[in-house]
């Protein structure tokens, strides 16, 4: 077993002899993104293991690790589901409209006006046919849930694909208890393909006070070139 090493701060330290023995576990967060991780990883000779994303054991430990992570643009999107959570005392989703093409990637929600650019949520289907949708507001993850939705996921059978759907449980919570949505302010980046992920890097990047100005003198040069 190799030597447990630490530095001045308390850190552990990852040695070459853990290199040889420690099998490094990744969540499947997002299935392409994260099977490329991976292989990346393992061509620099490290042992890796792709954790599962279903059954009870992975409900167990979201439960009981889950927190408050943030999302950009965390305060001004989260702040507004939690306003109309505290409002009508409700669990809340984000949703923004998108086009008849783009929703069956999404989840199209079935709402009534609450207020401006508030709704609430009486059914929702995941990824739907033409013929199944009931808006053109999808979910766009971002959630504030009351605790029921972990019961019901907990017992909640696989849907699409095979999988576990926060849909289907976000379905049945709303027909248990009141849920909301908002139809939010701010910008939101779809990190699940690669053009996404590539403009949230770049805009996050150019905000980043070690990155943005030399990015930005990059992105010129490189556009006088093109």
């Amino acid at each position: 077993m190799a030597e447990l090493v630490y530095d001045k701060t308390g850190r552990l330290l990852f040695t070459k002899e853990m290199k040889k023995e420690y099998i490094i576990l990744v969540p499947q967060m997002l299935p392409d993104h994260f099977a490329m991780l991976v292989r990346i990883i393992q061509n620099e000779g490290y042992k890796v293991e792709m954790l599962g994303n279903t059954g009870k054991p992975v409900i167990d430990a979201g439960q009981k690790y889950v927190h408050n992570d943030a999302c950009y643009p965390a305060v001004l999107v989260i702040g507004q589901l939690i306003d109309a959570a505290e409002k009508y005392a409700a669990s809340c989703v984000g949703v923004q409209e998108v086009s008849t093409a783009a929703i069956s990637k999404y989840s199209s929600v079935k709402v009534e006006p609450l207020g401006p650019r508030t709704f609430r949520v009486t059914d929702m289907v995941e990824k739907p046919r033409p013929e199944e949708i009931f808006s053109h507001y999808a979910i766009l993850g971002r959630y504030v849930l009351r605790p029921g939705i972990f019961d019901i996921l907990e017992n909640l059978k696989p849907g699409y694909g095979g999988e576990i759907q926060l849909t289907d449980g976000l379905r049945e919570l709303c027909k248990q208890d009141t849920m909301t949505a908002v139809d939010f302010e701010g910008k939101r980046y779809d990190t699940g393909n690669l053009k996404g992920f590539l403009e949230a890097t770049i805009d996050f990047s150019l905000d980043h006070p070690e990155t943005g100005a030399w990015l930005r003198d990059f992105l010129k040069e490189k556009a006088s070139t093109l």
